[in-house]
């Protein structure tokens, strides 16, 4: 349960933070609101502040509890600021130097791995450098870009990786995600630097070694984050049992190897120790798989988490996260936008919040290992339910009890492939034993979905309605837990 003295200072602040990037940073970006009137907005509170603070030198005498509410005003405020900053730093700006219809010709910088779409193309970010026009001008440009290559270079590119340098012949196009260059030729000009292209080499030796196997492809999107080989008639149907978000990598899966990294170190090395060395293999195992928002969340977390461990924070999950939003809308704002960033904070805020109440309101009601995974899917699903509806336009329920049954497949499925890649490279031979698990598990989870994805889904409706009524939901548990808590707690009158 969740009391007071959970809101600290950093949670208002996130708070603050979430209000500036979300509401009013595109109200500034859509000419709806000037730079004066966010001046207005920052310093009414920081006034109000300072008059208070004023009487309550010379005149009153304040007491502790509004001392409390002027360090959260105060966090409230300046996190405003900070979510103002990064939205105007999250929008996709790039200066091109010529008139778009000019260009026919694009150099930078791989921003990110190239993922395979649709007809074979592979999609990425580019950081531009220069860009060219039929003239033979060229001009310095900046930003980034999005660049659909040919699918000719798929294997060229995925084979320098991140971090290489290219030049690109083709036309920029305007569509309905934004604009994007679509390249009609490629070159390497470039490798990338040493440690990217460690990094790309090892990542490349992990996909030839999975294969192309149905059970090595699902364990390479469960262990790295590559989705390019997964079958799109499996991820048709995890997307239509409700459990599409477990193909994608977040604080599930890292907290599944992070469980697997503390249980082998924590004896030999102790849990300080231990925890330190888990935060270098988690960080570096962040490089090796790339900056995706909802694993970065849980990366954030791990790492502070490890702070409270060794005694420098406390520890305590709201907060906790709280400081990984404000630090990762600070170090990389355009990840705000994405849909999984919104999903994965708050997923895990309804976890905390609404399935820590349902947790309450029926424990000792149903057996504790059923409640615990019950109540977490559950707060989820409620607090995430007006956003699916917002972005996806269909909701589906079953995807609640259909986690029940494959969370814990998908644990034991994720340890055997982290085992059987262990034994592949120490032992081949031994590794032989480890594929029909493997292999059963997968084909097991397979007929789950299957049978999931066949249950029909929540009733068309409006997302304000889904909205307004998965909130009030949320509310009335919570308050219906923290009553019954208030409840048990008090002490009966003598007779």
């Amino acid at each position: 349960m969740v009391n007071s003295r959970t809101f600290t200072p950093v949670v208002f602040a996130a708070a603050g933070a979430a209000c500036g990037f979300y509401a009013l940073s595109p109200l500034y970006h859509n000419n709806i609101i000037s730079l004066a009137g966010f001046y207005l907005i920052m310093l009414a509170p920081l006034s109000a502040l300072c008059f208070v603070h004023v009487l309550s030198s010379s005149v009153l005498a304040v007491s502790r509890t509004a001392r409390i509410a002027m360090r959260r005003v105060l966090a409230f405020t300046a996190g405003l600021a900070l979510g103002i900053g990064a939205g105007g730093n999250a929008v996709q700006q790039f200066h091109l130097g010529l008139a778009p219809e000019k260009i026919i010709g694009i150099a930078g910088v791989m921003a990110e791995d190239p993922h395979t779409i649709n007809g074979g193309r592979v999609i990425a970010a580019l950081k531009l450098r220069n860009v060219f026009a039929e003239s033979g001008l060229r001009t310095g440009a900046s930003g980034e870009i999005t660049v659909v290559f040919p699918e000719l270079n798929a294997g060229q590119l995925k084979g320098y990786g991140r971090g290489s340098t290219v030049f690109c012949n083709g036309v920029i196009r305007n569509g309905a995600s934004g604009t994007l260059f679509r390249a009609d030729s490629v070159h390497i000009t470039k490798n990338a630097p040493p440690l990217e292209n460690f990094r790309t080499n090892v990542r490349n030796s992990l996909i030839r070694r999975f294969g192309s196997g149905a059970w090595g492809q699902l364990s390479l999107a469960l262990l790295i984050g590559v989705r390019d080989t997964l079958d799109s008639g499996i991820t048709g149907l995890y997307r239509d049992a409700g459990c599409a978000y477990l193909l994608a990598l977040s604080g599930m899966h890292l907290a599944i190897i992070a469980s697997l990294i503390a249980f082998l170190l924590k004896k030999p090395l102790g849990m300080k120790a231990a925890a330190i060395a888990g935060a270098l293999i988690i960080a570096a195992y962040c490089l090796l798989v790339g900056p995706l928002p909802s694993l970065t969340r849980s990366a954030f977390m791990y790492l502070l988490g490890v702070l409270a461990v060794t005694g420098f924070m406390k520890r305590d999950a709201i907060s906790l996260l709280s400081m990984a939003f404000l630090l990762q809308i600070t170090f990389m704002p355009g990840s705000g936008n994405t849909i999984s960033f919104i999903l994965s904070y708050l997923a895990l805020i309804g976890i905390v919040y609404v399935g820590g109440a349902v947790n309450y309101i029926f424990r000792g009601k149903i057996p504790a290992l059923i409640l615990n995974s019950l109540s977490m899917s559950a707060g989820a699903f409620l607090l995430t339910a007006g956003v699916s509806v917002y972005y996806f336009s269909v909701l589906r329920p079953i995807g609640i009890a259909t986690s029940l049954i494959l969370v814990p497949l998908i644990t034991v499925y994720m340890i055997g492939s982290i085992v059987w890649l262990a034994l592949d490279i120490i032992a081949p031979v031994l590794s032989g034993f480890t594929s029909p698990v493997l292999s059963f598990i997968y084909n097991l989870m397979e007929k789950i979905v299957r049978t999931a994805a066949h249950a029909p889904p929540f009733p068309p409706a409006g997302f304000w309605f889904i909205l307004a009524g998965s909130l009030f939901i949320s509310v009335f548990l919570v308050w219906f837990a923290a009553w019954r808590k208030t409840v048990r707690n008090r002490i009966p009158a003598f007779t």
